[in-house]
């Protein structure tokens, strides 16, 4: 997929790819060590701050920022847990 992906970049179909991850795991750093991924959505918010937990050195984002990679939060709001 990530071959397709970027001969569609190559031939200036698309100018971007990322994807979108709702969790930590083995297939989430896979695609973002790959060098071929250029952002990532993921689920950050006040509940929700493992991939970038401060008390531990490593996490999704801080591997996303090592590539250099666009990074988006999905959820920053909490999905509205809050809200009245």
């Amino acid at each position: 997929m990530l071959a397709e992906l970027g001969a569609l970049r190559d031939e200036g179909l698309v100018r971007f790819i990322g994807f979108t991850a709702e969790d930590n795991n083995a297939g989430v750093y896979k695609f973002i060590r790959s060098g071929r991924i250029d952002s990532v959505q993921m689920t950050y918010n006040l509940l929700h701050q493992h991939p970038a937990e401060q008390t531990r050195p490593f996490g999704s984002m801080f591997e996303a920022k090592e590539q250099d990679m666009g990074i988006c939060t999905m959820r920053s709001l909490t999905s509205g847990i809050f809200q009245k």
